[in-house]
């Protein structure tokens, strides 16, 4: 008897079985002869299959469009249509049920064609293939569940691929791969994207290695040495790499070492980050808690000096009235030097962005032109200043004492910076900015602006002092001939009013500063100053409470008061200022207070709590800090009147007889008005006394007044 033959293998005893049965297989035996259906049938289901027979082609894909078979058994000789045809449209259908040729034919040529059709094998009928069928059925079972893994894990590998390749494209990082072994280097094309190189410009560790910062290269070389010298499997460094262009970038690498048995080290892979913007902002951000750091001690250190400079002041005042002339010049120069000393502490808050702002509405081009001979006057014979005015108004609103001394700041620097003469031009003009500003610049944004222009014709700047040129305490100036404040007070003024400040310089040809604040549509109310007020003090006989702590402060200025005619009631904190009034209730027609006091009540609390026991109460509050370093709770609202120690004494004296001839609110103390020096200011009704830096050229011997203004009242 002819043995059964299978094309793909001879099935020896021992074959393996079926590696996945999840359920009973299907099977579809398609033959004419009933006797073999039925034979075959029978030896399947023993074998735990389940079963079907067709006797014709057409009844085969009749059943199949209605079912599903995990494999065919197929006769080639077939009544209708023959084995191969029912393949053939099972294909054009896209079915792909897999299925083995039994046929009682030996055609060569038949069985190629069948098998290029997909066949799994290709039986002869025989005595022995009934006894060999299951071992066959059960092989091309394992066959087909093989390939089908296989199927699964080449779909997963695909999609992990296509996972990893999306995963590459947005990830801001460039992968690498180097080869230790043969000293190739792979990058991936974002990697080439942030540097800019070709595929070839970085192929080998020596390419890298030459585009690496040379103060880094040593440190970064250490680094991959020592991970792999030692057992470490990760490197991580941050070092500067040359891009296409030139430019250095700061880039951090870290990667994973491989390594085989003996652990020696393969290859490295890895991924690159452009870390230069992070980096960049981290140091803008330090340089941000500089800046805080130096003005919260720039505000200790006022608020103790202006303590210091209020005593001294007030003392002048009582040697002043003195007799003697002896010590004139003396007394003279302290109080030059009290009131340098007073713009410097100014100046630490100004640029510290903390100090007290009343806002009001002016027109710049009026405040420039007013300014404009004392400027001159500043800047010396060999120093031209010339005013470009737009010819609208240059509405703002703003501190008009600040807005001052940015104008003399730049001013000043100009003509340091113009030692052998030159021109100082400044011009105003409103500018609108688009919605696409910002790419003009970092703090541009939509709006319309007033543009502040300040050029001049000096040395210039290089691009290197540009960049730092707002550092508080960055001077390029002799040592003794500059602070280095000046700007940066300009930038932190500026920055307080909502606007911000651009410059430009080139060497040999001059700078050119250019500040931009908010326009403010309507019109500038003016603004009421002490020009016209009395050269002498004004005093009358009202009582007033004064509420300080310092001794060293309170003693002469309760001197100075009652000098002045005053009826004076004092305190030395805010608790004892509630006690006193609550056992002895004295006439109070305003109220002279500290902010900072011991004791648990503080000014603004003090202010309250005496309001509430006379109604329409008027207070002035005075301190050596300002009102920035104070807790949100102390923060003075719009309305109040507010002084800086020190405080001049001729300020002082104005500043409480205009707010006492105001209209007294309803209900409230009336103020006596017997025993007057002087008659009185007009009432104001909105104004409020300001100093000017035109009257600070004017200020009488020993008496400085500030150049920017500490009072202000909306």
């Amino acid at each position: 008897m002819i043995p059964t033959t299978s094309i793909l293998s001879t099935i020896a005893p021992g074959a393996p079985s079926p590696t996945r049965i999840d359920r009973a297989r299907v099977i579809l035996t398609v033959d004419d002869e009933p006797g073999f259906r039925l034979l075959v049938s029978d030896t399947l289901r023993e074998g735990g299959y389940k079963v079907f027979t067709a006797a014709s082609g057409n009844e085969a894909l009749a059943w199949l469009k209605e079912n599903e078979a995990d494999l065919i058994l197929l006769d080639m000789g077939l009544p209708d249509i023959d084995g191969a045809e029912v393949t053939r449209r099972l294909r054009a259908e896209a079915r792909q049920t897999p299925f083995i040729v039994v046929s009682g034919c030996e055609d060569g040529k038949k069985i190629v064609e069948m098998m290029r059709q997909g066949a799994q094998d290709y039986l002869i009928k025989n005595g022995t293939l009934i006894d060999l069928l299951p071992r066959v059925v059960a092989r091309t079972f394992v066959t087909l569940d093989r390939q089908r893994d296989l199927a699964e894990a080449q779909r997963r590998i695909r999609e992990s691929e296509a996972r990893l390749n999306s995963a590459l494209t947005a990830t801001q990082d460039g992968i690498w791969e180097w080869n230790i072994a043969d000293d190739t280097l792979y990058v991936s094309p974002r990697w080439k994207e942030i540097f800019g190189y070709l595929p070839d410009e970085v192929s080998t560790r020596a390419q890298w290695e030459a585009r690496i910062h040379p103060e880094d290269r040593s440190r970064f070389f250490d680094h991959l040495h020592e991970c792999l010298a030692s057992s470490r499997n990760r490197i991580r460094i941050e070092y500067r790499l040359r891009d296409r262009e030139g430019h250095h970038r700061w880039v951090l690498s870290h990667g994973l070492i491989e390594r085989d048995a003996s652990g020696k080290a393969l290859r490295i892979v890895g991924a690159s980050s452009d870390q230069t913007e992070r980096l960049e902002m981290e140091m803008q951000l330090r340089q941000m808690q500089k800046m805080e750091a130096i003005g919260k001690l720039a505000g200790g250190v006022a608020h103790d000096f202006n303590n210091i400079l209020a005593t001294i002041q007030g003392h002048l005042w009582i040697l002043e009235k003195g007799d003697s002339d002896e010590h004139a010049d003396s007394l003279n120069e302290i109080s030059l030097a009290t009131q340098r000393a007073a713009s410097l502490t100014r100046q630490l808050l100004l640029f510290s962005r903390k100090q007290v702002m009343q806002r009001r509405d002016l027109d710049l081009n009026v405040l420039i032109a007013d300014m404009g001979k004392m400027l001159a006057r500043s800047l010396g014979e060999d120093v031209r200043l010339l005013l470009a005015l737009s010819p609208e108004p240059a509405f703002l609103h703003a501190d008009s004492g600040m807005i001052e001394q940015i104008l003399l700041n730049l001013a000043i620097n100009s003509r340091d910076a113009m030692p052998d003469g030159g021109k100082i031009t400044f011009s105003t003009r409103q500018v609108t900015f688009g919605p696409d500003s910002a790419s003009e610049g970092p703090d541009r944004t939509p709006g319309s602006y007033i543009c502040l222009e300040a050029v001049d014709t000096g040395c210039g700047m290089s691009e290197e002092v540009c960049s730092r040129v707002f550092e508080p305490f960055f001077t390029t100036k002799e040592m003794g001939k500059g602070t280095g404040l000046g700007l940066a007070t300009v930038h932190g003024i500026v920055k307080q009013h909502h606007g911000w400040i651009e410059v430009s310089s080139i060497v040999g040809e001059g700078t050119t500063f250019r500040i931009y604040f908010p326009l403010c549509r309507e019109a500038a109310r003016p603004l009421v100053g002490l020009e016209g007020g009395a050269k002498h003090e004004a005093g009358g006989r009202e009582t007033i409470f004064l509420v300080e702590d310092d001794v060293a402060v309170r003693a002469p200025l309760r001197a100075f008061l009652s000098h002045l005619g005053y009826q004076i009631v004092e305190a030395g904190s805010g608790a004892e200022a509630i006690s006193l009034y609550d056992s002895m209730h004295p006439r109070i027609d305003l109220l002279l207070t500290d902010m900072i006091m011991p004791g648990g009540i503080n000014g603004k609390d003090l202010a309250g709590l005496m309001t509430a026991r006379i109604p329409g109460l008027k207070t002035i509050f005075t301190s050596g800090y300002d009102m920035d370093l104070l807790t949100p709770e102390m923060a003075l609202k719009e309305g109040f009147n507010f002084l800086q120690k020190p405080v001049p004494p001729r300020l002082m004296a104005a500043t409480i007889r205009k707010l006492l001839d105001l209209a007294p609110a309803a209900g409230g103390p009336q103020a006596a008005r017997e025993g007057r020096r002087e008659e009185p200011a007009p009432a104001m009704a909105t104004a409020a006394p300001t100093a000017s830096l035109r009257e600070s050229r004017q200020s009488p011997s020993g008496w400085p007044v500030p150049l920017s203004p500490s009072l202000r009242t909306p």
